[in-house]
């Protein structure tokens, strides 16, 4: 019989550990998965849920459930300092302009996070459950005879899994559960920021190049945002064998990756590790177990989130003065017009902080839209003098016009190649003549024509500039080839008939 249990909930699949005490860990003595049928209404899913439990030996007991990141909604936001005590009142009041849904009806808990900027200001992490999906929890669990104890996010319970090993400088715990990676920055045991990216389906987009670009993200959003130093440590959760893809991908040397088997965490036998295919799938619900064994508080539970703690009135507290009364009331008054006063300061001290990381945020997407768009060009391996080759045909003879400088400008903002074009023409009329042809095929911006000194045959300067996209230039190839078919064809006709 397992005395703890943790169960693995996301909107297709449920895992299941049970483990007892194990010295200072656990012991796992069992693991198990199974589909969530999509076509059931809730009472039949309830039983279904129930019978797979009591079929694997869980029966009516107390027990740790670990939601995926897809089940809730997470923000980060910044509230003004408030004394310990008051924080959860004032968290809950933003939450309702911070999430698109919440309502008074909604779970909700957060966790401080470590954040270098004025004491003005607090930075949390909050996740919210929506009453359907709470609801929908505890009807199945109710049915086995399964009483919630707490509720976490699978990202956070899988930190658990390396409390043995201490660290005080900066650090990522890494997990890949399924297709999705979670990401947890940390400074110490001080959480920074954890995040979520899902992986692409292998035949349309490489898995390596999703991993490195959202791992690169992740680092400089710690660095830009959170002003992260260096990171000095990477935990990835599971074996070495099963985690190239994330360490081969990871901006971090290999000697900074430690490996934190989840199976070998929980002391799970080589029996039980052949019943299951990814045994590292189960690393948030033994993390949780590891974290309940030690009695430890998970850091986001949206059974028992933090509270106002509550005040105990005393008797003697009863008897208040008159006069004590009227100095208090005096003092509350002198005190809401400073406290009005120093909010002002403080909301405009914030404005000014958002628009900064506003505009940090915005400068890197555009600096990753440049260099993606310099990429699809470098990807298209054009042909430059193919593309010479089609202007050249909408240019007079050699006798008339002489071309000196053929480059090019990639504008990223429009992803436009200009091609700058300057030469020497014989006469000023054929400055006309060559912008009407090459119009017909290009894009050009007209520049004004300056005398060419010291040339008699051409006594004009000319320099025009043509825009091309990449998908014209591609255009522009297919009609060289196709010129270049036909030649070809033409001279094994003319050959035949000789």
């Amino acid at each position: 019989m397992s005395k703890l249990v943790s169960i693995q909930w996301s909107h297709a699949k449920l895992r299941v550990v049970g483990a007892n005490p194990h010295g200072n860990g656990i012991k796992v003595n069992r693991a198990f998965e199974f589909e969530i049928p999509a076509d059931q209404k809730e009472k039949e899913l309830a039983h279904t849920i129930a019978n797979a439990l009591k079929k694997n030996g869980i029966g009516r007991c107390e027990a740790v459930v670990v939601v995926d990141r897809e089940c809730v909604e997470m923000r980060q936001f910044d509230v003004p300092a408030v004394p310990k005590e008051e924080l959860p009142d004032l968290v809950r009041f933003q939450a309702a302009n911070q999430f698109t849904s919440f309502n008074d009806s909604w779970a909700l808990d957060y966790v401080p996070v470590k954040f270098n900027h004025s004491q003005e200001a607090t930075s949390v992490l909050a996740c919210a459950l929506s009453p359907q999906l709470m609801e929908q929890i505890r009807e199945c669990l109710d049915v086995a005879g399964i009483k919630i104890k707490s509720m976490t996010v699978r990202g956070f319970s899988a930190v658990a899994l390396t409390a043995g090993s201490a660290f005080d400088g900066n650090q990522l715990v890494i997990q890949q559960v399924g297709d999705e990676v979670d990401v947890v920055s940390l400074q110490g045991s001080d959480l920074v920021m954890m995040r979520t990216f899902k992986l692409p389906n292998p035949d349309h987009e490489p898995i390596d190049k999703k991993i490195k670009q959202e791992f690169q993200r992740t680092l400089a959003v710690c660095s830009n945002q959170h002003h992260q130093g260096e990171f000095k440590r990477a935990c990835i959760i599971g074996n070495e064998s099963d985690s190239s893809d994330l360490a081969d991908n990871l901006p971090i040397e290999e000697s900074k990756i430690e490996y934190f088997d989840a199976g070998a965490i929980g002391s799970m036998s080589s029996a039980l590790l052949q019943t299951i295919q990814q045994p590292g799938a189960f690393g948030p619900a033994i993390g949780s177990l590891i974290g309940r064994a030690k009695k430890q508080k998970p850091v986001i539970d949206l059974i028992n989130p933090r509270k106002r703690p509550k005040v105990v009135k005393k008797d003697n507290r009863l008897k208040v003065y008159g006069g004590i009364a009227a100095v208090v009331t005096l003092s509350c008054l002198v005190g809401a017009y400073w406290f009005l006063s120093s909010m002002e300061s403080k909301i405009k001290k914030l404005t000014k902080q958002k628009d900064t990381m506003v505009q940090a945020n915005a400068s890197y997407d555009q600096i990753v839209g440049e260099v993606e768009v310099i990429n699809k060009w470098k990807r298209a391996d054009v042909d430059w003098l193919d593309v010479l080759v089609n202007v050249s045909d909408h240019l007079p003879l050699p006798d008339d016009a002489i071309i000196d400088n053929f480059e090019g400008d990639l504008k990223t903002t429009s992803e436009r190649m200009l091609l700058n074009l300057s030469g020497r023409i014989s006469s000023s009329d054929l400055d006309t003549k060559i912008e009407k042809e090459l119009r017909k095929k290009f894009l050009v911006s007209p520049v004004r024509m300056e005398p060419a000194p010291k040339d008699k045959l051409f006594s004009r300067k000319m320099q025009k500039e043509l825009s091309l996209k990449l998908d014209e230039v591609e255009i522009v190839e297919d009609e060289i080839e196709e010129a270049d078919a036909s030649d070809e064809k033409d001279d094994d006709s003319k050959n035949k008939a000789e």
